[in-house]
């Protein structure tokens, strides 16, 4: 048991490095300041639009940009009381930073509570229910766009904290952008400023711009197809009792498969990486390790299945480590499966 346990260690551990080295992040990033804020004009209809965050230098992907721990937060459902109770905690060095925060109006113009709606974030990891709306002196001047090129990640392990990560190549003086919603991927223009409107803004990306007819056609398609893998897995996952024959399980599963495949070029094709795109590489790797698990299932197809599967949540790995860090909850729990998949091929007799 013992041996079994190190040889698995071993394979999670040699699967982290494999990706690091795909993705050419060093095992351990520090920390060194690679952007600046200043103020990025105005936002679209007039508004104020106050400071943002600019890239120093040129931001490889995967780069770690920002590690914080909030100053505040609030449970929600948050209202003036709590937030005035929380700001009248602060010491008068921080009471100064987040009355320094950018808000919807000039400095002199805006309360508490005005900076509190245009600066908190929901903090939430990925799958969660927000419960809590957090202030981070340095992340909240980062703007927010519906096709960002940073990922902003709540890491509820103690202290609690928040890291924004370059998702793709960041060029010098390019502004660096989160979502902060990251929930709406699959709306419309309209309903995502409808959920925007917490933030006192309308975004003016591209999405919600020019290209914003064509995107809610993609971002609409994105849904019926999300919408129809999650139907087909819950199907699967009643099948004795809507007592599904091995051959139309079977189908579903592949509907599965190729649904998640064109989920994720919609993805590709709109911009949107994270958590979409993962989710998209979750879903298809489910459905190949469940066509393994099929009672006569031959076992050369099964581990077929499995390395299939290996293959897609090798991928999902690097979004993850990308966006999240390598030692982030997410990482760990695609190197947890991977093992698994070790395990069920190692007991086939094939090689992963």
């Amino acid at each position: 048991m013992a041996s079994q346990d190190a040889q698995l260690q071993s394979f999670k551990d040699k699967e982290l490095q494999l990706s690091l080295q795909r993705l050419g992040i060093p095992p351990v990033s520090s920390i060194t300041p690679v952007y600046k804020v200043k103020n990025s004009g105005r936002r679209g209809h007039g508004q104020y639009k106050g400071q943002g965050c600019f890239a120093t230098q040129d931001i490889p992907r995967g780069t770690p940009i920002l590690v914080e721990c909030p100053l505040f937060s609030v449970r929600q459902p948050c209202n003036g009381d709590k937030i005035a109770r929380e700001v009248n905690r602060l010491t008068p060095e921080n009471l100064n930073l987040y009355r320094a925060l950018s808000g919807p109006t000039p400095n002199h113009n805006r309360t508490d509570v005005e900076i509190f709606e245009a600066n908190s974030i929901e903090a939430s990891q990925i799958g969660r229910q927000a419960v809590t709306q957090a202030i981070f002196v340095k992340g909240s001047r980062f703007n927010h766009s519906c096709i960002p090129n940073a990922y902003f990640t709540y890491h509820a392990s103690r202290p609690a904290h928040m890291t924004i990560n370059a998702m793709v190549p960041i060029q010098k003086s390019e502004e660096i952008f989160i979502n902060y919603n990251a929930q709406t991927n699959f709306v419309t223009r309209a309903q995502r400023r409808e959920a925007l409107n917490h933030w006192m803004f309308d975004c003016d990306c591209l999405s919600c711009t020019e290209n914003s007819v064509e995107s809610d056609r993609r971002r609409l398609k994105m849904r019926t197809v999300e919408t129809r893998i999650k139907r087909n897995q819950l199907t699967c996952e009643n099948r004795q009792q809507l007592e599904l024959t091995n051959r139309r399980h079977g189908e579903i599963l592949r509907e599965i498969r190729k649904d998640s495949y064109d989920l994720y070029d919609l993805c590709v094709g709109e911009g949107i990486i994270y958590p979409a795109r993962a989710e998209a590489l979750q879903w298809g790797a489910n459905s190949y390790v469940e066509s393994a698990e099929f009672e006569d299932c031959h076992p050369v197809y099964a581990v077929e299945c499995y390395n299939n599967a290996v293959k897609i949540l090798r991928e999902k790995l690097d979004l993850d480590i990308v966006c999240n860090g390598y030692d982030s909850a997410e990482a760990k729990k695609t190197l947890v499966a991977l093992g698994e998949l070790f395990d069920h091929v190692q007991e086939q007799g094939g090689v992963a």
